[in-house]
């Protein structure tokens, strides 16, 4: 029976795309998880049911979910399936069961691997929903899944010199070491018998000065291991750093901080791998040759009994093969989870002291880092069975090299000196093997580290043009066309909204919490992509527009404001090139009111912030990053409950000096927010209620309206 080959998942919420990419491969296809991850639209809620059934129509197969009464309706079906089950942390997640025999499902688990469960206790975590899967006409077995070794054949490609010359310099050292058993056989068998104290002294000399000359290349080779190992760390981090930049929003907005910070740490992996192993490769293999002909030279039986062992080395290592793939996965994950959770709990520790929750935050983190350990340890264990197999099988083989080659001595087929360089010499036969074989937790460890990174590194990166593009110039109007959205496969946030925004025009959109208002902003600023409708811009549509000429013309401002750990200066020059003089600076301070309390800092705007801008108050960070804005010069100024956390007075100023530049400059503003004093005097208003808009007009005519807009003013002047 064809089995399920069985996938880690790499992050805490891939189940359902990891369940689906070994379906794929099931039936011929391999896909890669991210790639699954993102036609389900996998967001930090996990997968839903619809999207993983959308993924797997793009990839030609056909999902049916169906809900079933018991285990024993299962046993007809066609196998293997997806089921869905509540995990021991009370999660949802996906399983895929291989088959049922004799009363016991065989379950791949993409967090845990292969286990069996018997029914009752596959029936105490299962919620009854099971996912039937069928191949279509158009399922093809080709292969759409990024290579990870092209990530490899790349930086070597790149390093193939410092690699050559680093193989070169290990083989000499290598080879000199050698030296010293051939020493060892001629001290025996003839300088010490025919008494030859002038050879002795002589050759004793020469060898101190060959050694003395292998510690000066040795150092160099460490040197040039050394630059070599920051120079491939320096590769991968780049070109990882700088690919995840381009990759579009929702990637960030659907995986945690802890899960893209440890593909950072993956790069170390691959770092060993490339500098370490390749040479290990290359050099102990060329050793294994020239130490079998050397020993072959002392006595063709010892050899023999030498290589014996061999097989034995390698059964123990392949033994333990997917072990450790699948605990390098796992701690992989563990740390990314962990990571994420730091983080959080961090950021939130404002929140975790006001309600007290320390302690149940620490039994959190002591749980996920538990689970990091108990892997860790599992890791371990494996590597300790390893070392000491193979650390008695050299006992063994030393003892019975010693006894048979004992044994040729007394019977003159061979000289003490050849027994004893036999046996100094199989150091260098041996150990080039045990390396090799033991190369194997490096290779499998970066062979996970980079299918993570190459698999990111396959995503399509946002639209981004080579070249500096000029602005494009905004003329007339900016059209909302029956846009339809959803962030993933989840409720509609947006439901058919048209509106119509002209240049010169101070439009507001407003609407109680959740009803879609950001949403619009994210929208128009190509955060996200409109699932139906269009939006363009003087006819325009903005996908046609080159992605940096759009963004140069908008400047967007949200309440969720954030400042780098830089300078007020480095913060407001932020994104200008720093084109800009300190007159333009001013300017655009005044305009956001934070002119005032940045002059009353002792260092002005030579003020150092610290992450976030935790260093100022919310009203302050707010100004700061309007300023930016503002100096941006921007044609659309979109202000996303940007004033959220300023005082009734200050507001009421930043919003006249909008009024301004949209007066005297022709900018045009389009304010979002749910404090319907700072829209009141807006050209257009637009009331959003549960993604519709359903109303819009002037204040005044909204008020005599008497409907959603009226009750919003009603219940705000209470």
């Amino acid at each position: 029976m064809k089995k399920v080959k069985f996938i880690q998942q790499y992050d805490e919420k891939d189940c359902g795309p990891t369940c689906l990419a070994m379906i794929s491969q099931y039936y011929g296809k391999r896909v890669s998880v991210p790639h699954l991850r993102e036609l389900a639209k996998t967001d930090k809620l996990g997968t839903n049911l619809l999207g993983l059934t959308k993924a797997a129509e793009v990839i030609g197969l056909q999902l049916t979910g169906v809900q079933v009464d018991s285990i024993n309706e299962l046993k007809s079906v066609s196998f293997p399936i997806i089921a869905h089950v509540i995990n021991e942390q009370g999660y949802d997640h996906f399983v895929i069961v291989e088959n049922i025999q004799n009363h016991k499902l065989h379950i791949v688990d993409p967090a845990k691997g292969k286990y069996v469960l018997s029914e009752n206790k596959f029936k105490k975590i299962w919620t009854n929903i099971a996912v039937l899967i069928e191949k279509k006409d158009n399922f093809s077995e080709k292969t759409s899944a990024p290579s990870y070794m092209v990530l490899f054949y790349d930086i070597l490609k790149e390093n193939k010199t410092k690699i050559i010359i680093l193989t070169l310099l290990s083989l000499f050292i290598n080879l000199i070491g050698i030296l010293g058993a051939v020493f060892l056989k001629y001290l025996t068998d003839y300088i010490i018998p025919s008494q030859l104290s002038y050879t002795l002294h002589w050759l004793g000399l020469s060898i101190l000065l060959i050694y003395l000359l292998n510690t000066m290349i040795t150092y160099i080779r460490y040197q040039m291991n050394l630059k070599l190992s920051l120079t491939i760390d320096m590769q991968l981090m780049k070109r990882y750093f700088y690919h995840v930049l381009y990759l579009p929003s929702h990637f960030f907005d659907t995986r945690k901080s802890g899960e893209i910070l440890q593909r950072f740490m993956d790069t170390s992996k691959i770092r060993e791998a490339l500098s370490s192993s390749t040479l290990t490769l290359i050099v102990d293999t060329l050793m294994i040759v020239i130490g079998a002909v050397l020993l072959y030279l002392q006595s063709g039986l010892l050899l023999l009994v030498t290589v014996i062992f061999i097989p034995f080395f390698i059964i123990g290592a392949y033994t333990l093969k997917k072990p450790y793939e699948r605990y390098n996965q796992k701690v992989a994950e563990n740390d990314a989870e962990l990571s994420s959770y730091l983080i959080e709990s961090f950021d939130g520790y404002q929140t975790i002291k006001s309600y007290q929750s320390e302690e149940d935050n620490y039994q959190k983190g002591v749980y996920k880092f538990n689970d990091l350990i108990d892997n860790l340890l599992k890791l371990g264990r494996f590597s300790n069975i390893q070392l000491s197999f193979n650390h008695f099988l050299k006992v063994v083989m030393s003892i019975i090299i010693l006894w048979v080659g004992g044994a040729q001595v007394i019977k003159g087929e061979m000289s003490l000196g050849s027994l004893l360089a036999f046996n100094a010499l199989t150091i260098y036969y041996l150990e080039p093997i045990e390396r090799l074989i033991n190369v194997q937790p490096t290779l499998q460890s970066s062979f996970v580290a980079a299918r993570r990174i190459s698999e990111v590194i396959g995503l399509e990166r946002e639209e981004s043009a080579l070249l500096p593009t000029q602005p494009y110039e905004f003329k007339k109007e900016i059209e909302i066309k029956n846009i339809t959205f959803q962030y993933g496969f989840r409720n509609i946030t947006l439901d058919n909204v048209s509106l119509t925004i002209k240049k010169g025009q101070k439009v507001a959109i407003v609407g109680e919490s959740g009803s879609g208002k950001t949403t619009i902003g994210k929208l128009l600023t190509r955060f996200y992509k409109v699932d139906e409708g269009s939006i363009c811009i003087d006819q325009t549509p903005i996908t046609h527009i080159p992605i940096e000429a759009f963004r140069q013309n908008i400047g967007y401002v949200t309440q969720e404001t954030f400042l780098f750990a830089d300078t007020i200066r480095n913060n407001l020059l932020y994104g200008t090139n720093q084109n800009k003089d300190d007159d333009e600076m001013i300017n655009a301070c005044h305009l956001s009111n934070a002119l005032n309390f940045i002059e009353k800092l002792p260092n002005q705007f030579n003020t150092m912030l610290e992450k976030g801008g935790s260093n100022l108050s919310g009203g302050q960070a707010q100004r700061l990053s309007l300023a930016r804005t503002l100096l941006k010069n921007p044609e659309i100024l979109i202000l996303d409950e940007a004033t959220s956390a300023l005082d009734s007075i200050t507001e009421s100023r930043i919003m006249k000096n909008i009024d301004r530049l949209i007066r005297y400059e022709g900018k045009t503003a389009i304010i979002i927010s749910h404090k319907l004093s700072t829209v009141k005097n807006a050209d257009v208003i637009y009331v959003l209620k549960d993604g519709k808009i359903v109303e819009y007009g002037r204040h005044d005519d909204l008020i005599k309206q008497q409907q959603a807009y009226y009750q919003l003013w009603c219940l705000q002047k209470i």
